[in-house]
This record gives C-alpha cells, structure tokens and sequence, in this order.
C-alpha cells in the first residue's frame, strides 16, 4: 500500500533510499492550504528541503511514519540543497484516472522530477524524486 520514495542519478535506477510517503488528503485539505496534487507535491517537498521532520509526516498514517528516518530525511534534503534554492514546481504528466502525476522540482542550479501517486482511499501512496 506505501509507496517508496527514490532518488536516483541520471542513468541509474536503483534507489538511493526509501521512504514511505502518506497522508490523508482529506486531512490536510480541512487543516491546510493544499487543494490538488501539485500542492501536496509542492507541501512535502518544501518540509523535507527544510529537513523538517514533523513537519514531513503531519498527516501520515503509523505506518508510514515508522519508514521515515531523520537521517533519511536529512540525506535527501541534504542533495536537494546541492541543487540550490527551491523555487516550486511544474506539472510534466498528469494521469487523474490512475491518480498519478509528475513534477518537475525547481532549484537555483537545476531540477529534479517528483511523481506522486494517490491511492483509492484518497492518501498519497507515493512521492520519489529523482535527480
């Protein structure tokens, strides 16, 4: 049911690390500004450029929250700051019958790309960022 975030160089597809990303849509749409799949991206991404744990897993389920680690949130907050300033986000594919969309992230001295993906029970069942 979770999905695994990954971050990979070009070229190579193994992940970097995993980390399970999910929570209510229905939560944060009563308990903060997001209202559609970029700004749940544009949400997640910002709390873990800031390594902002608590932040990162407000609305996510216990099980989801187990998976993250403060060193594996810090490791790739760490190589998003290797790509500067984050600046925001541009939908590249959107796949609402799946519920599946891709991102590019923004920085100062490049990009990366985020998919996300909701599950049937309106969490997120995957966020990865590939560099």
């Amino acid at each position: 049911m979770g999905g695994i975030l990954k971050h990979t160089r070009p070229g190579r597809l193994r992940p970097f690390l995993a980390i399970v990303m999910l929570f209510a849509l229905a939560g944060c749409a009563g308990s903060s500004s997001s209202s559609g799949p970029g700004d749940l991206v544009d949400e997640i991404t910002r709390a873990v450029y800031q390594d902002d744990y608590a932040r990162t897993v407000l609305h996510f389920d216990d099980a989801a929250k187990a998976t993250v680690t403060r060193a594996s949130l810090g490791d790739l907050s760490d190589r998003m700051h290797r790509l500067g300033s984050y600046s925001g986000l541009g939908q590249k594919a959107a796949d609402p019958d799946k519920m599946r969309y891709v991102y590019e992230l923004r920085f100062d001295r490049g990009t990366a790309t985020a998919e996300l993906r909701i599950d049937g029970d309106g969490k997120v069942g995957a966020y990865r960022v590939l560099f």
